[in-house]
């Protein structure tokens, strides 16, 4: 099971020589000011996690997310969203030829299918779209497309949503066996405010290092039951 923040924080305090609670209590590293420092290490290692691109914090949003006809902006992006993975049809046998592709606003696809105007929904093929905004934490990004539809359609959208702020009762939710990383992480930065520099000590966060680039290949591939490969590019007209 995973292990609450409040443990990897006792964990982090005994290395520190500075426990919270007996006769030998030190408070000069609060418990709120160590939950702060994990979870920067949380979103420092969740940001590496999604560069793997297997999926681990992937949200299948088929509730929220839709288009109205004529409009080129979706509408219900979730607050969440930081990187969009895929954009499909809800239903997918009502619109069996449609598929979204993501193009810059500039790009000529775009700017030829924005050209178009409206188009028949129930024979639109090639729908391309682009992402504007900042993206969580800051807002919903915008999501806008070309050419625009005819119909309101229900949207699939699958994302990495952003982490929010844990409180020390939450669960550690980095995959990997993680806590050590975690750990290592607290102990560096904590030291940081002993330090004169006022930068992280030189050998915890090594540590840290080591244990997120384990982390990081043991992550990769999620799956083992078949290979990865690379399809060639027309190999599915060979």
């Amino acid at each position: 099971m995973a292990t609450t923040l409040q443990s990897l924080i006792t964990d982090g305090r005994a290395h520190l020589i500075a426990p919270i609670t007996g006769d030998n209590a030190d408070e000069f590293w609060t418990d709120a000011e160590l939950l702060g420092i994990l979870n920067r290490g949380i979103k420092e290692l969740w940001r590496a996690i999604n560069d793997n691109f297997q999926n681990y914090f992937l949200t299948v949003d088929k509730t929220n997310v839709s288009i109205a006809s004529g409009t080129d902006l979706l509408s219900g992006v979730p607050s969440d969203v930081s990187i969009v993975r895929f954009i499909g049809p809800r239903s997918p046998a009502d619109y069996p030829y449609m598929r979204f592709e993501y193009r810059n606003l500039d790009h000529k696809d775009y700017l030829a299918a924005k050209a178009q105007g409206t188009v028949d929904a129930s024979q639109a093929r090639l729908i391309y779209f682009y992402i504007s905004q900042a993206g969580a934490p800051v807002a919903a990004p915008e999501i806008h497309i070309a050419p625009t539809l005819s119909a309101n359609i229900n949207l699939e959208l699958c994302y990495v949503p952003v982490l929010t702020t844990l409180a020390a009762t939450d669960y550690n939710p980095i995959p990997g066996e993680s806590d050590q990383a975690l750990i290592d992480w607290l102990v560096a930065w904590a030291r940081a405010k002993e330090r004169e520099d006022r930068t992280p000590d030189p050998g915890w966060i090594q540590m840290y290092a080591t244990e997120k680039a384990n982390i990081l290949v043991s992550l990769t591939p999620r799956q083992t039951q078949d290979d990865d490969v690379a399809e060639a590019l027309f190999e599915e007209w060979t």
